[in-house]
């Protein structure tokens, strides 16, 4: 599948919900081979509220991309310090190019915008994406979401000028 299967957009306010959407499914369900049952439910315990999420992603750069029928199948978001905070792909569409797609415009811009290193703290599935794209592990980390501890990693990416 190539970027022509779909196109990638800044994201607005009337998308909160289909990301919302993505962001469950995706840890239920394309996190499954590395994450346990109780480690997905923990992590996403429920359809996270719109308007908080509205709130949370405001100051960042967010972009999407959707399919031919408009369906939101992966997004990226950027925060002013050089954060990625979100970077979920579709389940059926992992390994298809859509995070590689993504992450080559927000590097990019990222660029434009003087940041000299970009960092994320990485599930398994993005630890192994962000590894291909020149990241480094900083450290493995264990955050405790809802008294479960999950597996993550503080990576970091120094930008050339």
């Amino acid at each position: 599948m190539s970027q022509s299967d779909w196109t990638i957009r800044r994201a607005g306010d009337a998308d909160m919900g289909a990301l919302t959407r993505l962001f469950f499914t995706s840890v239920r369900e394309g996190a499954g081979p590395d994450y346990t049952e109780s480690q997905r439910a923990a992590w996403a315990p429920d359809l996270p509220e719109t308007e908080v999420w509205r709130v949370r992603l405001a100051p960042q750069k967010v972009w999407l991309a959707e399919d031919g029928e408009g369906e939101v199948i992966g997004f990226m978001t950027l925060r002013q310090d050089g954060h990625i905070d979100f970077a979920f792909v579709a389940p059926d569409y992992i390994g298809r190019g859509v995070a590689y797609d993504l992450y080559g415009i927000l590097e990019a811009e990222a660029k434009a915008d003087g940041l000299t290193r970009l960092t994320s703290d990485a599930s398994t599935m993005a630890k192994a994406f962000f590894t291909r794209q020149g990241w480094e592990i900083v450290r493995e980390q264990a955050p405790v979401r809802h008294g479960v501890a999950l597996k993550n990693w503080h990576m970091a990416k120094t930008l050339a000028g």
